[in-house]
């Protein structure tokens, strides 16, 4: 089984992976861990502990797929044209089909299943979740998003408004996680 570690700072393009997608096992973001990151690394190749990062930006097929490709790089002047439409957002709303990794996207050693269990009239919004592997413990992050109403200015089609992580969840264990989205300025 092969596995690409990228130690990289920042995102690249990617697009390589599609050619060898059969032949690898896995491919890594460590990004700047500092001088632990070896040691994580090592805990996630040996299975001490199992995957639950997710991307924090989303990876395009290209860089010409990024909205701000057009107006960086200049030797003179940088234009910043992105508005409300930066990252995940621009891709959502414009480009869904240019994404090679979307925002929040990660991989684990087990399957977590997730069901909203109650919304709270001051919305609160419980989610269980179940760790429904067989062989692995881990922890499943929940990403909640809203659609808001487009009106006379213009909105994104849809946003990140609060997210949480589990405990460690053992296989079949569950977990109730309340996910607040008042705190969230809408």
């Amino acid at each position: 089984c092969t596995i690409l570690l990228f130690n990289v700072g920042g995102i690249m393009d990617f697009s390589f992976l599609e050619k060898y997608k059969e032949k690898l096992g896995a491919a890594i973001i460590v990004w700047q861990g500092g001088m632990e990151a070896g040691n994580g690394v090592a805990d996630l190749l040996c299975g001490a502990v199992t995957p639950s990062g997710r991307l924090t930006d989303t990876i395009a097929w290209k860089y010409e797929d990024y909205p701000s490709a057009a107006n960086f790089g200049g030797r003179e002047f940088n234009e910043y044209k992105e508005d409300i439409y930066v990252g995940y957002r621009y891709f959502e709303t414009f480009a869904k089909e240019r994404v090679q990794y979307p925002f929040g996207f990660g991989r684990s050693y087990t399957e977590f299943s997730m069901e909203v269990a109650e919304i709270t009239p001051f919305l609160n919004i419980l989610v269980r979740v179940t760790n429904i592997g067989t062989e692995h413990a881990g922890r499943e992050t929940l990403m909640l998003y809203i659609e808001k109403p487009q009106g006379k200015l213009a909105k994104p089609a849809r946003e990140l408004v609060c997210f949480a992580k589990t405990h460690e969840l053992s296989p079949g264990e569950k977990e109730v996680r309340i996910l607040n989205i008042t705190k969230y300025q809408m």
